[in-house]
């Protein structure tokens, strides 16, 4: 999951990639020097990241299956695009 995060990061998707650190103290301090109209915009992109490594979680264990980290970055911005369209992503 790690080349995932690191993924958005070089797509400029997220600032930073998580640490190791709690997720929250995380993205606390991803959001913290951003500006309020731009806020709305990276909760709903770590809140998709985050979707899309718990559907990769559930995959993996009960499926036995497993994507690619470029595979994870396309159904990501799929999944993305088609928030968009339901007016879940502000522009």
């Amino acid at each position: 999951m790690e080349r995932f995060w690191a993924m958005l990061k070089d797509n400029s998707l997220v600032p930073v990639c998580p640490s190791g650190t709690d997720l929250t103290v995380w993205w606390s301090a991803v959001r913290r020097p951003v500006n309020k109209a731009d806020k709305r915009k990276l909760d709903t992109v770590v809140i998709l990241a985050c979707w899309t490594v718990w559907k990769e979680r559930n995959a993996r264990i009960f499926d036995a299956k497993q994507e690619t980290p470029g595979r994870l970055l396309e159904a990501f911005k799929e999944e993305l695009m088609a928030w968009k369209m339901a007016g879940l992503l502000a522009e």
